[in-house]
């Protein structure tokens, strides 16, 4: 059986993650880097000599070698680059969050469902081998009662994203995930707050509601920790999993009254696995459901929404 054509890509941003994604589709054998949207003159010397680059996104969405858009830019501009590949005709490959405003993310939403392109948005712990190891052993652990997540560093202090939007939607979108459920209440909290060289750091804490006999859900993330923290269990009625992304076992079974055992992981790393299921869905080849997958990352924006404004008022 002859193998799938490469997927002709543009990379919008060659910010920190645009440059990631500009590396990994080069690597990978089922990708080809058409285009890149960036400003900064040093963009040229990362991406083949075939490669268009461009200070105009447009001109990249429209360029007709590329057959779907990877967009890696602030949030703010998320809806208009998603809005102008779809009605091009493109798939879209969308860093998180989603966006920042619950209205845009229902518009994309709409716009993916409507045209029936898919649009899947980067919530890069989903495609981790670890999260993935972890939700096809829950059934070790019984029915869930607990999941706790914690993560942060010393920084990043961002002026386009607060913690809640910048560590918040990891943690969100894994609860969301394995739960199936969208909470019907949720509660944020600033732990603690503290002045920084960049601004103001935070450690926030998020719970979240899901009803009678459902899972007791919560999130603190940080970005004023001593160090780096990346950690997130599931407690069930026999035991527990626990993904440590800094650990040399990433992901550890621990039924009760046994010895906890490190489970094996493949490898492949989580941008890898992102991007290999997008082409495989815009090729039609096995892929994510990628309309659930979307209202998720819809329900996402909605509670961090809800999370800012209760922080607000605090």
């Amino acid at each position: 059986m002859a193998e799938p054509d490469r997927l002709n890509v543009a990379v919008l941003g060659a910010g920190r993650w645009g440059k990631c994604l500009i590396g990994t589709v080069q690597r990978l054998d089922g990708f080809a880097l058409k285009a890149v949207a960036s400003s900064n003159a040093e963009t040229r010397s990362l991406v083949p000599h075939d490669c268009m680059v461009t200070a105009d996104w447009r001109a990249a969405v429209g360029n007709p070698d590329v057959s779907a858009v990877l967009i890696a830019t602030p949030p703010a501009l998320h809806l208009e680059m998603t809005r102008l590949a779809l009605m091009c005709g493109k798939p879209v490959f969308l860093e998180k969050p989603m966006t920042m405003v619950p209205q845009e993310a229902q518009e994309i939403l709409r716009l993916s469902g409507e045209t029936g392109i898919p649009v899947i948005v980067d919530h890069i712990h989903l495609f981790s081998e670890a999260f993935q190891g972890l939700k096809a052993h829950l059934h070790h652990i019984g029915r869930i009662r607990v999941i706790r997540g914690e993560a942060g560093n010393k920084g990043p202090v961002r002026h386009d994203a607060s913690v809640l939007w910048d560590w918040g939607p990891h943690d969100l979108a894994m609860i969301l995930n394995i739960t199936g459920l969208r909470p019907q209440a949720v509660q944020a909290r600033r732990v603690k707050h503290e002045q920084t060289p960049d601004g103001m750091g935070e450690h926030i804490r998020v719970a979240l509601h899901f009803g009678p006999e459902q899972a007791d859900c919560a999130f603190d993330i940080s970005n004023i920790r001593a160090e780096k923290r990346r950690h997130f269990s599931v407690e069930g009625e026999f035991g527990s999993l626990q993904y440590d992304d800094l650990a040399a076992d990433k992901l550890v079974l621990q039924r009760h009254g046994q010895s906890a055992t490190p489970l094996a992981l493949p490898g492949v790393l989580s941008l890898d696995n992102a991007l290999g299921a997008f082409r495989r869905t815009v090729q039609g080849l096995g892929g994510l459901d990628h309309e659930a997958l979307l209202e998720q990352s819809a329900a996402t924006v909605d509670i961090l929404h809800e999370c800012s404004q209760q922080l607000s008022t605090a």
